[in-house]
């Protein structure tokens, strides 16, 4: 594997990693509902960063 290839291949694993390390470290949800999403974005991926964006969070927070 030559080094273009490597950098490709690191840089395209970084970029799937992304919204799962966003969703991870998000104020926005609590612990529970952070595993639900992080489980949702490993299937659906981009998507599913977009609708954590748009829907998160899902219930009300009672404080």
């Amino acid at each position: 594997m030559s080094s273009l290839q490597l950098g490709i291949l690191l840089v395209a694993v970084l970029v799937w990693l992304l919204p799962i390390i966003d969703i991870a470290r998000s104020s926005k949800v609590d612990k529970d509902e952070k595993l639900i999403w992080i489980f949702a974005c490993l299937a659906l991926s981009w998507f599913c960063w977009i609708l954590f964006y748009a829907l998160a969070p899902l219930k009300k927070r009672f404080n």
